[in-house]
């Protein structure tokens, strides 16, 4: 998709490390839009993520696992209608 010249928003659920936001980042800035900003609902805070910028943040959360509203574990809990810290059983 030609995306020079566009201002582009990238929506992201969990930006967790950020490695693979990076490397979109990467790509997508290679292609000479004019502008490139974040959304996301859930950034944790990571020192591996701590210089990643993110625009439009709804709420930064631990290093949890989180489930719920869209997000799962192998294909199970995502239609909880909130976002849960995930606790394996022992």
């Amino acid at each position: 998709m030609d995306i020079e010249g566009k201002d582009v928003l990238l929506f992201e659920d969990v930006v967790d490390t950020g490695l693979t936001l990076r490397r979109i980042l990467e790509l997508l800035s290679s292609r000479r839009p004019r502008s490139l900003r974040i959304a996301a609902l859930l950034k944790k805070q990571l020192p591996e993520n701590a210089d990643l910028r993110v625009d439009f943040l709804g709420f930064t959360i631990g290093a949890e696992f989180v489930v719920g509203y869209g997000l799962d574990l192998d294909e199970k809990y995502r239609n909880l209608p909130c976002v849960a810290v995930w606790r394996p059983e022992k």
